[in-house]
């Protein structure tokens, strides 16, 4: 019998319309990354206004925020998307690669610049 697992978890990384950053979620349909963000967003109408965007494009609501994750982290595949050619649900590992890499790059230079300041015993919280 073989052990051999193959570990699938799902995640998607999309733009937030509370804070407009990106995050990482494992629900297709989020499209705020935290319970204030949803909040801020249907207090200020953002919501509203995605909502808008997604009927009149004929998108869904997460949609629009992985369009937009896709244009901050890998623009390279926006035509593909755009034309059809590809799906996004289908280039999201390569988006979670691209946030992946760039998470590291963030905590690369954040650890270079404590090593700069002399705040090298200090922790780092994640």
């Amino acid at each position: 019998m073989s052990t051999d697992v193959t570990y699938s978890r799902k995640r998607y990384i999309s733009v937030c319309v509370g804070c407009d950053l990106l995050f990482e979620t494992v629900r297709k349909d989020q499209v705020t990354c935290s319970g204030a963000c949803r909040v801020k967003a249907h207090r200020n109408g953002a919501l509203k206004a995605l909502n808008a965007h997604a009927k009149a494009f004929k998108v869904p609501r997460c949609g629009i925020g992985f369009s937009r994750a896709i244009g901050l982290l890998r623009p390279d595949l926006r035509k593909q998307v755009a034309s059809g050619e590809v799906d996004m649900i289908d280039i999201m590992p390569d988006l979670c690669d691209a946030f992946d890499e760039l998470a590291r790059q963030v905590l690369e230079h954040v650890m270079q610049e404590r090593n700069e300041s002399g705040d090298a015993n200090h922790q780092l919280r994640v």
